[in-house]
């Protein structure tokens, strides 16, 4: 049981982080932005879960990575499945804590004090 909630908890850290530093990456000023103006001229259905919405990045990572899990005998099914729900929850306080801003706002100085 301890080998299941330990496989559970490992995937959904690792798809919610990865969506989230991907989601990083790809906001202006960061290395992979040419992808996310790669896809902003597609449809919303496609663009979305390519990276353009970062929870639909999610359960696109966690769903085909499950799949692939499962086919090849890594994982079962029920704890793939709960992982892929569990990194909705983990990515949902990740991004509620840590805020990820297009673009940093600078100080406005008004006679030597910040506003």
């Amino acid at each position: 049981m301890i080998d299941v909630t330990l496989h559970i908890i490992l995937l959904a850290w690792t798809y919610a982080a990865s969506s989230f530093f991907f989601d990083y990456m790809t906001r202006r000023g960061n290395l992979f932005y040419f992808w996310r103006k790669l896809i902003s001229n597609l449809p919303e259905f496609l663009a979305k879960p390519l990276g353009e919405c970062v929870f639909c990045l999610n359960m696109q990572t966690a769903l085909w990575s499950s799949i692939s899990l499962v086919y090849f005998e890594k994982v079962e099914i029920l704890p793939a499945f709960v992982s892929m729900i569990t990194s909705h929850i983990i990515l949902v306080h990740l991004t509620n804590m840590y805020p990820i801003e297009a673009k940093p706002q600078p100080f406005e100085v008004q006679d030597g004090k910040p506003k």
